[in-house]
């Protein structure tokens, strides 16, 4: 399975990245970059909805480990965490 990335215009409440599937690979990890860099530069809040996710590459992880100022994440519950803490224990000290 692929991966799918809807956004939802809630007007001044904000937007919702709304994403399915597996974010693997670099297409995905640009695809998620591009998608939240957009809908960041609205100004507005931004939720990147994780619930309907199934697995994460780690170049989608590098992206969601340090969201932009503005945007949050929703969803991912403990697998999201677990694969975050991992990566962030992998990386080298700065």
């Amino acid at each position: 399975m692929g991966f799918r990335i809807s956004c939802h215009d809630s007007g001044a409440d904000g937007v919702v990245l709304r994403v399915e599937g597996r974010l693997t690979g670099d297409e995905a990890a640009g695809v998620l970059r591009d998608q939240i860099a957009q809908a960041a530069s609205s100004g507005r809040p931004v939720v990147v909805d994780l619930h309907d996710v199934d697995w994460y590459g780690d170049a989608c992880l590098a992206i969601l480990q340090e969201p932009s100022q503005g945007v949050s994440l929703a969803g991912g519950g403990a697998l999201l965490a677990i694969f975050l803490e991992q990566r962030r224990t992998a990386l080298p000290a700065r």
